[in-house]
């Protein structure tokens, strides 16, 4: 299966495209760091609940994972900025793999346990959000792994150009 883009779809090139995303993630990572701090803030590790505590060890977790995505963030806009060092992009296209991968699944799977507790209409939300967000996510992805395959064939023809024009000259 080959799912080779030309372009984003709202008609921009690959790297435009790219920025876009990497800069809706950002976004939408600031707005999760900004949620579980506030978690964080109210609930705290003085907590007398079991539960809580285990809640704020997880968001903790949470944190720290987002501020490794936002470093990945970082690098990947550097590289659709100055449109070279793909090498650059690809631990965000790994991590953001494993998100789409993770949340697809987790969502699925609080839609499925809604429904066996007869709450219908949760489950068939958390299902709909789960596919219609791989779906997406899945897309966005694709357009950054596109630009990936554009830049690291970029740079493989801007490697063999040198050799090329010493092969010319020593002919002539």
């Amino acid at each position: 299966m080959n799912c080779k883009l030309r372009q984003c779809c709202c008609g921009c090139s690959l790297q435009t495209g790219t920025k876009i995303i990497v800069i809706f993630s950002l976004i939408v990572l600031i707005g999760v760091i900004i949620q579980i701090s506030l978690i964080i803030s109210t609930h705290g590790k003085n907590s007398k609940y079991e539960k809580e505590i285990r809640n704020f060890y997880l968001c903790i977790g949470r944190i720290i994972g987002s501020v490794v995505s936002v470093l990945t963030i970082f690098a990947a806009l550097f590289a659709a900025w100055k449109n070279r060092l793909q090498q650059l992009i690809l631990p965000w296209l790994v991590l953001l793999f494993l998100s789409i991968f993770t949340e697809f699944f987790f969502s699925l799977y609080s839609g499925i346990e809604a429904v066996q507790a007869s709450r219908f209409d949760v489950g068939i939300i958390h299902i709909t959000i789960a596919c219609i967000g791989a779906a997406l996510g899945f897309y966005f992805w694709l357009v950054a792994f596109n630009y990936y395959q554009e830049l690291k064939a970029k740079d493989e023809m801007e490697q063999h150009q040198p050799y090329e024009k010493i092969a010319v000259q020593s002919y002539c």
